[in-house]
């Protein structure tokens, strides 16, 4: 999972979680759904950690 941070011209932000991790398919998502706006002026994706469950350590 991506944790992505839209940044608008008058300094608000807004952050999404989402399996996509190119600026461009993020873009055409945004596009799609109504929520892009042409007051974006950056977006910083980053790699979230999920948490991951192993059962490798675990005694009966």
């Amino acid at each position: 999972m991506y944790l992505v941070e839209i940044i608008y011209a008058d300094g608000s932000t807004k952050k999404i979680r989402t399996k996509l991790s190119d600026e461009q398919k993020i873009i055409k998502f945004l596009k799609l759904t109504g929520d892009w706006s042409s007051s974006i002026i950056k977006i910083n994706i980053s790699e979230t950690q999920g948490s991951v469950c192993s059962y490798q350590n675990i005694e009966e």
